[in-house]
């Protein structure tokens, strides 16, 4: 139970990993809340794959399976290393691996029993990452605001916490 809450969550915050303000890129524009949101709502629906309102192990094993088929271009059963190898250069060619820094692994896979992460629970955890990137609340995460962010994130990596 607790392998399967542990990459729920990690799935579910790498998918919502833009709407982190430690997770976007300086370069990127100011995000409103409402945009934030908008983007977690979106991110969840992707997760979703069979739309009843939770990503559970059912969806996560859909996601899976889709996963397993995009790697398996010649639909074999089998992952070739050439399968692999085309899927990595693919991914570099996108700007790489866009979980990378998708930051930690969230409180809530933390949650004993837990079960599923409903829509409102990934909304909520997304609008309080937003209002505490959101340092001088006017509604709006700029890039000094995200970099601010970033760098409190990295220190608390750093110091072990």
């Amino acid at each position: 139970m607790h392998r399967f809450t542990f990459f729920l969550a990690a799935g579910s915050l790498a998918a919502a990993a833009s709407t982190v303000a430690a997770a976007q890129p300086a370069e990127r524009a100011p995000q409103t809340r409402e945009a934030a949101i908008a983007q977690a709502e979106r991110a969840f629906a992707a997760l979703d794959a069979n739309g009843d309102g939770v990503v559970d192990a059912r969806d996560m094993e859909t996601r899976r399976q889709q996963m397993f088929a995009r790697l398996d271009t010649n639909g074999d059963g089998v992952v070739s290393r050439a399968e692999w190898d085309a899927a990595a250069a693919q991914r570099a060619q996108r700007g790489g691996d866009r979980r990378a820094g998708a930051g930690p692994r969230g409180r809530w896979a933390q949650r004993e029993g837990a079960t599923g992460l409903t829509r409102e629970q990934f909304v909520a955890a997304a609008t309080a990452r937003f209002d505490r990137a959101d340092a001088n609340r006017d509604g709006t995460v700029s890039a000094d605001e995200r970099r601010a962010v970033r760098e409190a994130f990295r220190t608390e990596r750093r110091s072990g916490n």
